[in-house]
């Protein structure tokens, strides 16, 4: 809550109650279904780590609309980690996680300097674009049961 404070202070504003702020803050995420499809889809051989920078208020505000938890084997979340993407020691964790070596791993990012980071380190890293052009790539590197 010290980020509303501050942020109050900076525009000027009197403190807001906190129950303004968190659903403003949380509320932002819109599940979509043609990818959360499309990682449903990846072969249950394949370890499925989401790797996010992320606040708490945010990822409760991700889990309120779909529980992705449920598609994946683990998270690392950058509140829970103390850094963030692009740092090499978060991409050490999030493989440790899925137990692979870089170059045994797959990164899907909308931030290109997170793709090229991953990229420095070994791993097959693509930047997603739409929900289709994920799984496209997912499908290209042979990663999707078939329909």
């Amino acid at each position: 809550m010290e980020f509303f404070r501050r942020a109050e202070a900076a525009a000027g504003l009197p403190p807001l109650p906190d129950e303004v702020w968190t659903p403003a803050w949380r509320d932002i995420f819109e599940p979509l279904p043609d990818a959360l499809a499309a990682l449903a889809r990846v072969r249950s051989t394949v370890p499925k780590v989401i790797v996010s920078n992320t606040n708490p208020l945010h990822w409760e505000g991700v889990l309120r609309v779909t529980d992705v938890t449920r598609l994946v084997d683990a998270t690392v979340l950058s509140f829970r980690e103390g850094r963030m993407k692009p740092d090499s020691a978060f991409f050490a964790t999030a493989l440790a996680e899925a137990g692979v070596r870089a170059r045994e791993a797959v990164f899907a990012d909308d931030r290109l300097e997170n793709v090229d980071a991953a990229r420095r380190l070994g791993l097959d890293a693509f930047a997603v674009e739409s929900s289709q052009q994920f799984a496209d790539a997912l499908s290209e590197r042979g990663l999707l049961e078939p329909l």
